[in-house]
């Protein structure tokens, strides 16, 4: 997870100088099995924190698609 978090730094720097193609490329390519492994992940944690795990992944994932949406227009 860890690693997936410091790919995800990449994205600001790619929106920031406008290359959306590598946005959306990124999204799909390296960022692309970070939804298994954060739901993964989440089913091995106490029942009690699951819950929050799960809003906190499709959190992430719902930024994920906004950002892809936005790139696709660009």
């Amino acid at each position: 997870v860890e690693e997936l978090r410091e790919r995800m730094l990449k994205i600001p720097g790619y929106v920031q100088r406008k290359r959306w193609n590598d946005v959306q490329t990124y999204i799909h390519g390296p960022l692309g099995e970070l939804r298994q492994t954060m739901l993964r992940l989440t089913r091995t944690l106490a029942p009690d924190v699951q819950p929050q795990a799960q809003e906190a992944a499709k959190d992430v994932f719902g930024h994920l698609i906004k950002i892809d949406e936005a790139a696709r227009l660009e």
